[in-house]
């Protein structure tokens, strides 16, 4: 071979050599991501309406929210990529995790942890106009649900398996369930949610509530059906004339996102909510929950390596 054709021939190797480095596909930071969050009325709503408009002040990253169903809704969101983030009861996410339930044995997958939100203490409301105290009072009444298949109907199934009829379900977004309750055309309203609940302030505001405790078979019932929910109160004076904390269930919520999001957002996006010290001020009082030691409520669910890396350094990591 001539010098002019071996100079040739390296030419056009570094040529190709450049053209398939050129050619290979690079990770791309998103400029905006989509939080999927709740029902219109639910804390879901504004915590996540105002954690979106937090983080999009503090990193380059512009997130928009999305009201949705709850959480299956927004577990089916995240793994069809239709939204980048999501609000998520862990009692949608296992079930969604390990093909249970409504997903039919089909495990929906493709999305991890970013950060624990709070404890959901779920309420249990009527009006004195009911004359219902007691859990047991409320065979075959109708008891609203939030919206159908959401972590809600499934809960509250457990529990009214206890009764003789079991409750009729009713259903709708937690607005319509307030209103529901004043008017009575429903006895009572099942939700989990952290406190204040817009709904439920709404009763209270409006008519006299009576928070109805969880407890004996009908707490037993619920956790051997679903090993999560934890026992917990709702805590005194969270709303107008509830001035003695009421026994229930607990559920604990976490922000999860698609697996697709790059390291480096997912990181940017977790340490602009940590590095605040006033996230109960700025997004919801149950923020006051929303700390790096709490990441391990959550017990099955994958950490996003993002999220992953500003725990370790937060000395949180598992």
């Amino acid at each position: 071979m001539t010098t002019c054709r071996l100079l040739a021939a390296v030419v056009f190797g570094l040529a190709m050599a450049m053209t398939g480095c050129a050619q290979r596909p690079q990770p791309i930071a998103p400029s905006s991501l989509t939080m999927s969050t709740g029902a219109a009325g639910g804390t879901f709503v504004e915590y996540g309406d105002r954690l979106a408009k937090l983080m999009s002040t503090a990193t380059s990253v512009t997130v928009t929210t999305r009201n949705s169903g709850g959480s299956l809704d927004n577990l089916r969101c995240l793994n069809e990529g239709k939204c980048d983030l999501a609000l998520v009861a862990m009692a949608s996410a296992y079930e969604a995790w390990h093909g249970l339930q409504w997903t039919k044995d089909k495990p929906l997958r493709g999305y991890s942890v970013m950060l624990p939100m709070y404890e959901t203490p779920f309420h249990l409301a009527t009006t004195q106009a009911s004359q219902v105290t007691r859990f047991e009072q409320l065979a075959g009444r109708k008891v609203g649900v939030g919206p159908k298949g959401g972590a809600n109907e499934l809960i509250f199934s457990a529990l009214g398996a206890t009764l003789n009829p079991p409750p009729e379900m009713v259903y709708g977004t937690p607005t319509e369930m307030a209103d529901g309750v004043i008017r009575g055309s429903i006895t009572a309203f099942f939700f989990g949610a952290g406190a204040p609940v817009p709904a439920y302030r709404d009763i209270a505001e409006r008519s006299s509530i009576v928070f109805l405790p969880i407890a004996g078979a009908a707490l037993a019932s619920a956790q051997k059906t679903f090993p999560y929910l934890t026992n917990t109160v709702l805590p005194a004076n969270s709303y107008k004339g509830q001035v003695q904390p009421v026994p229930t269930l607990g559920l604990w919520n976490f922000i999860l996102v698609r697996n697709e999001i790059p390291a480096d957002v997912v990181y940017a996006l977790t340490r602009s909510t940590f590095v605040r010290n006033d996230l109960a001020t700025v997004v919801h009082p149950t923020a006051v929950q929303t700390k790096p030691e709490n990441l391990n409520a959550n017990t099955f669910l994958p950490i996003h390596p993002g999220a992953l890396r500003y725990y370790k350094e937060a000395g949180a990591a598992p």
